[in-house]
């Protein structure tokens, strides 16, 4: 997006990412229910909270962001994605080592 100028490449890519985003959502609260165990609807109820959160400040942080600067919320929103990414694979490294220590016992 930071370098378009093209408005079929804008399109393209705006398209992309709304149906990656709605194939990802359900995904994600199977994900989510699959490892609440007893506590399900605690965990479904906190993901609606928190993802309403974002509904509501992501939109009110970009319009202030792209205020400063018209590439800041497309910055922003790559900064949150890989710190999203880092977190994932260390919290997928540390459940793979707590696995393999329980196996070895």
């Amino acid at each position: 997006m930071l370098l378009s100028g093209n408005f079929w490449y804008v399109m393209f890519i705006t398209m992309l990412f709304f149906t990656c985003n709605n194939i990802l959502q359900p995904t994600t609260n199977t994900l989510l229910s699959k490892g609440a165990g007893e506590e399900q609807g605690f965990v479904a109820g906190m993901n609606n909270a928190y993802m309403s959160l974002g509904n509501i400040f992501g939109p009110l942080l970009a319009g202030i962001l792209f205020d400063v600067h018209i590439h800041l919320p497309y910055l922003f929103g790559a900064l949150v994605l890989l710190t999203a990414h880092f977190v994932s694979v260390k919290w997928i490294e540390r459940k793979e080592t707590v696995t393999s220590i329980a196996m070895n016992e």
